[in-house]
């Protein structure tokens, strides 16, 4: 019946906005922590590549819901290191070291972490929507972004996924996502 179908219905939107309000507010909490130890006033918290990468990967591990977690940072924004991280490997971008993790489950649940890619691409998606939305627009517009399910490669397969993202923004300067 369609009563039936609208109940239904409701039940997923639901389960669905749930699931986004912990994604919104893991993502928060995580530029927020990433915000103060970037901070002049950041009370001795400092973190590097390996800690980001532990907090990151910690917030995938106990959220099962999530694909993925990651931060893209502008260059030599967290540390002044990039040129010493042309590696690859830990979310390092393999040509210029750029701080770019992505932290991502597989269809089998192996955790894994790769370099994010298309971050400053104009580019759009067949839908229209831009390719690097989700870190140009907080870059530019110093606000939270919320794209709709786009197609990203995730462990050599295809996927579809919406992507939150919240700016990092210390002592009034953009430093990422």
């Amino acid at each position: 019946s369609l009563d039936g179908l609208k109940s239904l219905a409701g039940d997923y939107a639901g389960k669905i906005q749930v699931t986004f309000v912990d994604a919104l507010v893991s993502a928060r909490t995580m530029a927020d922590t990433f915000t103060v130890a970037k901070s002049s006033d950041n009370g001795g918290l400092e973190l590097g590549r390996d800690q980001i990468n532990a907090i990151l990967l910690k917030v995938l591990e106990v959220n099962p819901n999530f694909n993925g977690t990651y931060s893209c940072w502008e260059p030599d924004a967290l540390d002044g290191q990039d040129v010493a991280f042309k590696t690859g490997k830990d979310g390092n971008n393999a040509q210029t070291g750029r701080f770019t993790p992505y932290w991502n489950r597989g269809e089998n649940g192996n955790i894994a972490v790769q370099p994010l890619v298309e971050y400053d691409t104009r580019d759009r998606h067949p839908n229209g929507v831009l390719k690097g939305g989700w870190y140009i627009n907080p870059k530019e517009n110093h606000t939270e972004s919320v794209l709709a399910p786009l197609p990203y490669i995730v462990q050599g397969k295809k996927v579809w996924l919406a992507t939150l993202s919240v700016p990092i923004l210390a002592d009034g300067k953009f430093l990422g996502v």
